[in-house]
């Protein structure tokens, strides 16, 4: 059965644009470029698990590229690739964390400073898996019936540009009534059916229903947040931006780095 493996869900960076801090150069990157965080104005705190990588932590995500975890690269290739998400943070530049102080994912916690005023992404779940299903709990029920199909429908699921010439876009646009018939009884079209109602669609109208109502950050009730004064995050709920960011480890630190000791 596939399933999500609940612990590697946050990846380390350490090879992503992260780098360890001391004590020095923490406070001043803090006191220049985190004042939303540090004057308290933020109404929620970002948490993020992941190898332990010292007490203090800089990553900028940006220009690099994490796939998913799992065996399935689907949601990250359309929320990099679908005109809707362009205002988002890529998901493949992803600095993942969540609203929940629960380190359930990795073996450090870690509080996530956001620099002043970038962009972040929160899903309507505590995970992206859960974020694309129709009640927001049953894991990967979009991301894997759709992957399905387009396999059903050779085409790669795990690439926007495909070997053969085309995108996931073009490829399924160019498929007529028939070859969409040729997948009846898939998950895929089961939702469509249920959602649209029975029909004879066709390629053009399966990339729409991909686009408008599945993958659609709207329809799914993701939030495109900037890191200012008003951000406000409900309770477990994942987040994330391309940075950049500051790591402040929380379990074993050996002093208590509040927001004063930063101010001193």
């Amino acid at each position: 059965m596939k399933h999500l493996n609940r612990y590697k869900v946050f990846e380390t960076l350490n090879s992503r644009g992260s780098k360890s801090l001391t004590k020095s150069e923490v406070r001043e990157m803090i006191n220049v470029n985190c004042k939303v965080w540090l004057d308290g104005n933020a109404h929620s705190t970002l948490f993020r698990s992941q190898k332990d990588m010292g007490p203090f932590v800089y990553t900028d995500a940006r220009g690099t590229y994490r796939g998913s975890i799992e065996n399935i690269q689907l949601h990250v290739v359309l929320m990099d690739n679908l005109d809707c998400w362009k205002e988002y943070p890529k998901y493949s530049e992803g600095i993942i964390g969540l609203s929940d102080e629960l380190p359930s994912y990795g073996n450090t916690l870690y509080e996530m400073v956001p620099f002043d005023n970038i962009k972040i992404g929160v899903c309507p779940s505590a995970t992206i898996w859960e974020s694309f299903s129709k009640y927001g709990y049953e894991f990967g029920q979009y991301i894997y019936a759709t992957s399905d199909f387009l396999e059903l429908c050779h085409i790669d699921p795990d690439n926007w540009e495909q070997l053969d010439g085309g995108t996931i876009e073009t490829r399924l646009k160019e498929l007529g009534v028939p070859e969409i018939e040729n997948c009846d009884g898939c998950k895929f079209l089961d939702i469509m059916y249920r959602e649209l109602g029975d029909g004879d669609y066709n390629g053009e109208d399966c990339f729409n229903f991909i686009k408008d109502e599945l993958f659609n950050p709207e329809k799914r009730g993701f939030k495109l947040l900037t890191y200012d004064d008003n951000f406000d995050v409900s309770y477990d709920k994942q987040i994330w931006c391309s940075g950049p960011v500051v790591l402040l480890e929380q379990e074993s630190a050996e002093e208590d780095y509040t927001k004063e000791w930063f101010k001193e």
